[in-house]
Order: C-alpha cells, then structure tokens, then sequence
C-alpha cells in the first residue's frame, strides 16, 4: 500500500495515483526483471491524502541520517489507522507528496520489523514499511534500494560515511550493486541467488580445494546455465564470481568495461561495513570501480583462490578457479 499523507506545512497538489507512478513502475521494472518474473507487485492506494495533524519536520528527519523513521511512520499509521483498512498489505510506503522538501523530511529509510514487535494495525501487523522523503522523488531506485533491505539486503556502501569526496563512500562495491550505489540498477548474482531468483542450474559452488572450470552466462541471462560460481575462501569466507555485461539492469556496464566481476562476501559483518567487497586488477574508487571486472588472460588472487578468465564469446566467459 502507498499510504499517501501530507501536512500542514507541505500539502500536497497532485493525487496519489499519478505521484506514485515513478516508484511504483520503478520497483515493479527492476525487481520484475531482477527476479525473472518470479516478484510481483500489487499496489493499492487512496483516492486523496490524508492530512497529518502534525508538521512534517516533527519527527527532526530534517537532513541526511538524522530522526526516526520507525517513530514516523508508527506515529501516522497510529494518528490515521481509524481511516485506512490495512487487509491484506503485506509493505507499506508511507508516501509523502513529491512537494515535501529535504528540509522538512530528507530520507526515506526502511523499517524491517522484528517478528515479535510488528507495526500493529486494527486490521492486522505489517512487518515491513518504508516511506517516501524527498530523496525518493529525486530519484525512484532510492525506493528499490530501500525494498532491498525489506528484503534482507544489506547496505554495501560505507557506514557512517563521514567526509570526503562523495565516492569514497562507496569503496565497497562501486556501482556493481544498487545495494551500495542506489541510482544503478544492477545487483550481485549473491542478492539473486539468495532470494531463490537464480535457480540451482544456475548456480556452481566449490566448497573445497581443487580446479575448477565453468563457463558462466552473463548475470540476468535468460536461460538455465551457470551463471553464479561460488567459491569457500580459505578464511571460510565465500568469493562471487559472475560475468557482467551491457544490459536492461546493468546500464553502468559497456562493452570496454564488461567481464569477470569478482567480490568476496562476509555474513559475519553487518551493514555498512563491507559485507560485499568487490575485487580487482585497477580498483579506481573515482570510476566507482568501472574496470573491476577481469578480461581473458587475466587473473587474479582472492583468499587462497587464483581465479582466470581463459576465455570469452558470445554465451558467457570461461574461468578457472585453483586453490
């Protein structure tokens, strides 16, 4: 559901149906193609905003990182619960008009509600919301950014960010994923294959020593071969490996950039601080990590792994993992 709000000091001037468009077209293109078809979404909204008692800067969500968004939503679903019939929403965007500013509500995080504290309604518990502030309507991936923690995702870009040049908070992962860098549209083959969206024909694993061969597709191919090739590091950690090529969800990939994308992938570490690390050659954190993926006759060394690209056409590139 877009629960579609407004307040005194930002009323909205538009209807709810026409401003969600953007998002909801957004969620439904990436995660439909993402997914393979296999999420979809069914949006409801209310034929006007309803007016919130209370002015948007309330909740002191007036800059980047700052107030509650759990307090924000929970407070207006409490102040307007006898207005809305919440049957049968499973997400709910508390969807402030595209009028509201950063100064007034800025962010648009996500709340995943533990199982045993829901956001409760007189109708039923929701254990997943987020909500729309001024930086959803500059840009609809910040709202399939914020579905991917919704999902379970984590942040892969750098947490707290504190100063610096604005890419240096993404030296994580670069564009590779929309987890770390919200206005791409790609996502590692991990978040696919975690989600049940690559099927086990899709994926290969390597859980001990050895030499390992494999022609992979490029991630999103359509077909059923290998496209994810996961390997058990030596410290017990996982190393991805995909192939990344020009496509609908890869727009930051070109044909001089495409190839073997390497990252390592650490559940022990939480979000923010590098759960996903992307691996390469020429690591230049000014191109967002552009040149990061391995060409034919390249190689490289990622915990006790020597991964090498020997080949490329036109199904996928081959590569050869020793440990």
């Amino acid at each position: 559901m877009m629960l579609p709000v407004d307040f005194p000091d930002a009323p909205a001037t538009s209807s709810p149906a026409s401003d969600m468009l953007p998002i909801t077209r957004a969620l439904s293109d990436v995660y439909g193609q993402l997914s393979d078809g296999k999420l979809i979404f069914d949006f409801v909204t209310l034929p006007s905003y309803l007016r919130v008692g209370r002015e948007s800067t309330t909740w002191g969500m007036t800059s980047w990182g700052s107030g509650r968004g759990d307090t924000y939503v929970a407070d207006i679903v409490r102040e307007l619960d006898p207005q809305v019939n919440f049957t049968g929403v499973d997400v709910l965007v508390v969807m402030a008009p595209p009028t509201i500013r950063s100064n007034q509500v800025a962010l648009s995080p996500a709340m995943p509600y533990p199982a045993q504290a829901p956001l409760r309604t007189d109708e039923k518990s929701i254990f997943s919301s987020t909500m729309t502030g001024a930086d959803a309507w500059g840009n609809p991936m910040t709202i399939v950014h914020e579905f991917g923690h919704l999902l379970g995702w984590l942040d892969t870009y750098v947490l707290p960010y504190r100063s610096g040049p604005y890419e240096n908070g993404h030296q994580y992962t670069g564009k590779w994923d929309f987890m770390g860098y919200a206005w791409t549209r790609g996502t590692v083959g991990w978040h696919r294959f975690w989600q049940g969206w690559l099927e086990d024909a899709e994926v290969l694993c390597a859980n001990g020593a050895g030499e390992f061969t494999a022609t992979l597709a490029p991630l999103g191919d359509t077909g059923k071969s290998p496209e994810l090739l996961l390997l058990r590091g030596a410290s017990g950690k996982l190393v991805g490996v995909e192939v990344r090529r020009p496509a609908a969800m890869d727009t930051f990939v070109t044909t001089a950039t495409q190839g073997v994308l390497v990252y390592t992938i650490d559940a022990s570490v939480g979000t923010g601080k590098g759960p996903l690390r992307v691996q390469g050659l020429s690591l230049s954190i000014s191109d967002y990590f552009s040149n990061a993926p391995l060409k034919p006759g390249q190689s490289i060394s990622v915990d006790g792994w020597m991964i090498s690209v020997t080949g490329s056409g036109a199904t996928g590139d081959s590569v050869r993992a020793t440990r």
